[in-house]
């Protein structure tokens, strides 16, 4: 996995989308999220009591258009384990999402669909035992990645009179969605950009690494380039 920084107008961004056309040119499922921003306001959530961590549905309703895109026959083809289609489990949960009845099954796709991917990138279920040439290339391309690792505009009560903020790794759908270790396990490649207009605490920069530094034990697979 690799990480790219740099200043204003250096070219990350640039990068990511020829990487990411290049790669639909050659045969990649490709995962494009331009911007890691957008996961971390404007959404809905709500407390999942299982795992402790927030749902936000609408920011897994923009992540499963993006993963759609260009990957159609994947959603259509891929069943999950009660035989339903990904197609069909997506166009479900918008149904709920927008009546209000279950909003929290959009990012219970979203986690599935993910799960599914890295199963495909693995080659796991394949006819031959998953052999690795029989693998599908997967990549994830993530522009804004370190605002993933960042706050949120969602806030929680902690008191009467106090308010904590929801840490953008505390929502289900970005803890899987910059777990570059999972991913990269499962034999997907993983390229990532920051922003130099997103301002982290330095705690979370030293958490995400630089060129010069190693990052923390849980990154240890993304190595940094800076443009």
């Amino acid at each position: 996995s690799l990480i790219l920084s740099g200043g204003r107008g250096s070219g990350k961004s640039c990068s990511l989308v020829n990487l990411a056309a290049w790669a639909r040119a050659a045969g990649y499922f490709v995962v494009y999220v331009p911007s890691g921003r957008a996961f971390t306001q404007e959404s809905s959530y709500f407390k999942d009591q299982a795992s402790g961590l927030w749902d936000t549905p609408e920011h897994a309703q923009l992540f499963l258009q993006l993963a759609m895109k260009g990957n159609a026959e994947f959603f259509a083809n891929t069943r999950a384990t009660d035989g339903k289609s990904l197609l069909d489990m997506v166009k479900e949960a918008e149904e709920e999402l927008e009546s209000g009845v279950e909003p929290n099954t959009m990012v219970d796709v979203a986690l599935t669909v993910i799960a599914e991917i890295k199963k495909y990138a693995s080659g796991e279920g394949s006819n031959d035992g998953g052999d690795r040439e029989d693998r599908q290339q997967v990549l994830f391309v993530v522009d804004e990645y370190n605002a993933l690792h960042g706050p949120t505009d969602m806030h929680f009560a902690l008191t009467a009179k106090k308010r904590g903020n929801i840490a953008a790794g505390s929502t289900r759908l970005n803890a899987a969605l910059r777990d570059t270790v999972s991913l990269t396990a499962a034999g997907c490649t993983y390229v990532g950009a920051t922003s130099a207009s997103i301002q982290l605490s330095p705690k979370l920069d030293a958490t995400l690494g630089t060129p010069d530094a190693p990052s923390s034990e849980a990154l240890k697979p993304m190595t940094h380039h800076r443009l």
